[in-house]
């Protein structure tokens, strides 16, 4: 007789703790910053798993949606699936919702993905790299360039 062991939900289980950590280093630029895309937001609120892997919402508009792969593939083609699904989000959304795709590793392509109806998903910056390792991420803020988890 073989013992059969359950599936490991540690690597989505690590995704969905890196997915949070980026939504909370995003809020938490908004809060510092106190604008969006040159547009004063003071107020706004962070839904999580819902219209994207989270969504900033102001005014009961989402001003930006944001996909997170913690995937380590250094390939864009591993993640072209997950661009077109985030290119395609339109709950909540209005003509100048910001698409953005967060990722944990470099890769060979970062520039933007557009869909056959325009929809442009950027990829989030981080100072000059558009990942955030899954152990730090940088910050510009109180002069702090790296935090650890």
């Amino acid at each position: 007789m073989t013992e059969e062991l359950p599936d490991s939900a540690i690597s989505s289980w690590g995704g969905f703790v890196y997915q949070g950590k980026i939504a909370l280093f995003h809020s938490i630029k908004l809060l510092l910053d106190e604008s969006f895309e040159g547009k004063e937001v003071k107020k706004f609120a962070l839904q999580l798993d819902s219209t994207d892997d989270f969504a900033i919402y102001s005014d009961g508009i989402a001003i930006s949606v944001h996909q997170v792969k913690a995937k380590a593939s250094p390939y864009r083609s591993a993640f072209e699936k997950a661009l077109n699904k985030s290119s395609k989000i339109c709950i909540d959304c209005c003509p100048n919702t910001k698409r953005y795709f967060h990722i944990a590793n470099e890769i060979d392509d970062s520039s933007d993905y557009e869909n056959e109806k325009k929809a442009i998903v950027e990829f989030y910056k981080y100072d000059e790299d558009s990942y955030c390792k899954l152990g730090w991420c940088f910050k510009k803020y109180a002069g702090i360039k790296r935090i650890h988890y």
